[in-house]
């Protein structure tokens, strides 16, 4: 019996373990048309059927062990630091609010309210009322105009098909409900920096901003942690499972390279898409898992920086885009809400 609880990710890791342990006792048959001998005659067929299973996974992981206090900071300062009399908007409109301090069920509401998503296995593409974009484009570029932030320059040409992260994030927020995620991986959640106890479910947010940038929902139903996909040792739960799967005839990714500091450490290497994962030292479980989407660093909150506190390196694994998945993100350009 599962015990009561008011954390939902909790409750539905204890239903999951009742069903999975209920499964293999249910008994039943199929019935079937058969053919049988000599003449391959048609006719009907029961086969008896005891118990099956479904694949299994991990509990869900507790936060990552990353310094919640400098995330928060660096969220919040580059927004104090704007000179807002040069930005030519109000800091304290509602509007501009809702995108330096997000208040998550406040903007979660605005773009549920008329949401249209064509979800189909075969790169289906999203479509979602978004909030007015054209105030958050200001800020963005205010940051860089300003020297607040400043624009990496990589040599890839390939471009997300948003104009800002904001937009990108909006799009994310609203698929993850779509695709079975926890209700806090959201817009609010995915736009700001790491919140310990807000946080801590990198993969559901990861598989999310994927697939909104690709438009490819099946991308955002694979299982596991973020060891599952890291280069971490089989026998200790790494390794089981792959971005680069057959979805509906196609496959988005390359098989995972292992990859170093050379890439870690330079903007120069990123290419829109990437995910990189990695395990944790010590023995602490679950790792972590990130998606560059040519702005910010994304997993279920945003960072500048691949994380690399605790990280084991001989774990790092980078997942990079086949032809397909290039092609599925350049498709996503010019697509209207």
């Amino acid at each position: 019996m599962a015990k009561p609880t008011d954390d939902s990710a909790v409750f539905l890791d204890q239903l999951i373990a009742s069903i999975q342990t209920h499964l293999p006792t249910i008994q039943g048959m199929f019935l079937t048309t058969s053919l049988y001998p000599p003449l391959l005659t048609p006719g009907p067929g029961a086969v008896p059927f005891v118990g099956y299973t479904i694949p299994p996974a991990s509990p869900s992981p507790p936060n990552p062990p990353i310094d919640a206090n400098q995330q928060i900071a660096d969220n919040k300062t580059a927004y104090d630091k704007l000179d807002w009399s040069k930005v030519g908007l109000d800091k304290n409109d509602p509007e501009v609010q809702d995108i330096i301090n997000p208040d998550v069920k406040k903007i979660s509401k605005k773009i549920f309210e008329d949401p249209y998503v064509e979800d189909d296995l075969e790169g289906g593409s999203a479509r979602v009322s978004q909030l007015d974009n054209s105030k958050a484009e200001k800020i963005d570029q205010a940051l860089y105009d300003q020297g607040i932030l400043k624009p990496l320059e990589t040599d890839t040409d390939l471009k997300s098909g948003y104009k800002n992260l904001d937009e990108l994030l909006k799009i994310a927020g609203a698929w993850a409900p779509k695709l079975g995620k926890n209700p806090r991986v959201n817009y609010g959640n995915l736009r700001s920096g790491y919140i310990k106890g807000v946080h801590g479910l990198c993969p559901q947010g990861t598989q999310s901003v994927v697939v909104a940038l690709t438009g490819v929902s099946g991308l955002g139903r694979l299982t596991g942690n973020a060891d599952w996909f890291s280069f971490k040792d089989p026998s200790t739960g790494g390794g089981r499972s792959s971005f680069a799967v057959n979805i509906g005839g196609k496959v988005y990714y390359n098989e995972k390279v292992k990859v170093n500091s050379v890439y870690t450490k330079n903007p120069a290497q990123w290419q829109v898409g990437d995910i990189v994962v990695m395990g944790y030292l010590d023995d602490k479980p679950y790792g972590h898992i990130q998606v560059w989407t040519g702005w910010k660093w994304v997993s279920d909150f945003s960072q500048n920086v691949i994380q690399a506190n605790h990280v084991d390196n001989t774990t790092i694994a980078m997942w990079r885009l086949n032809e397909n998945g290039k092609a599925a993100i350049q498709s996503q350009k010019n697509k209207k809400a």
